[in-house]
């Protein structure tokens, strides 16, 4: 979760968290005011928390084709596009939508952030990460 002092800017749900392939999926990341750098910010705090103190090998993502705005900001903390995945969303009227298939390797990751400091605040917002207590399901699925 990402505050702006007394308010929540930000969230982020993360699956597969303990799994023995230590590949973790982003599931959905959500900030207010997009387009300020918060969401990227946001991304990378959030990634940092991933690999280091997860021990995640590999995060994952879906991002809807027409999401623009998404798609560069993953790009931009260095995700791999690989591949759409076709008709793979069903929305609430019955149209089919495909989406991207992106992904960040341990590896990549820390050649490209191996200087960064950890967590970040945006300069004059007072923004800051917080990690919450993360409650894992016992339960796995493995894909047949």
């Amino acid at each position: 979760m990402a505050r702006d002092e007394a308010d929540i800017a930000g969230f982020a749900i993360l699956q597969n968290i303990g799994s023995e392939n230590q590949c973790l999926r982003l599931r959905r990341i959500a900030v207010q005011d997009a387009g300020h750098g918060i969401g990227s910010r946001f991304l990378h705090s959030l990634l940092k928390i991933c690999f280091d103190d997860l021990g995640a090998h590999r995060v994952e993502l879906f991002v809807f084709e027409d999401n623009e705005r998404a798609y560069r900001a993953y790009l931009k903390n260095g995700f791999v596009e690989e591949g759409i995945v076709r008709d793979i969303h069903r929305d609430a009227e019955g149209t089919f939508r495909s989406m991207r298939l992106m992904s960040l390797l341990r590896s990549e990751w820390n050649l490209r952030h191996s200087g960064w400091g950890r967590g970040f605040t945006a300069a004059g917002s007072g923004l800051q990460t917080h990690l919450l207590p993360i409650r894992v399901s016992q339960r796995r699925e493995h894909a047949q």
